[in-house]
């Protein structure tokens, strides 16, 4: 064992460690949910991911970096629209795709 991999395991002693949300797929977001206003003082759009039902605020930074990937240009305005992924940092899934759904 390294000294790397001994680190490591004296953290998880300590710490214990933290797993992804397993990405099973078919979860549909609760529209009264969406609608709600955003709590985050810099949010701009709520994310939902349908691989693990996860909901998540975003600032214009994150909801940029989300959709990077997959080339959908973001509006000026998102209000009124969420961010839909299959697989989000909070899980394990691994389909990039996020699309803009209104709400």
């Amino acid at each position: 064992m390294t000294n790397d991999d001994n680190s490591q395991e004296i953290k998880k002693s300590f710490f214990g460690q933290v797993k992804k949300i397993e990405a099973t797929g078919g979860h549909t977001p609760d529209l009264g949910r969406l609608q709600k206003p955003l709590e985050g003082p810099d949010s701009v759009v709520r994310l939902f991911c349908t691989g693990c039902g996860t909901y998540v605020e975003l600032t214009q930074r994150g909801a940029e970096i989300m959709v990077r990937p997959t080339n959908v240009s973001l509006p000026a305005s998102l209000e009124g629209n969420y961010l839909k992924t299959a697989s989000c940092s909070a899980c394990d899934g691994d389909d990039p795709t996020v699309t803009i759904e209104i709400i």
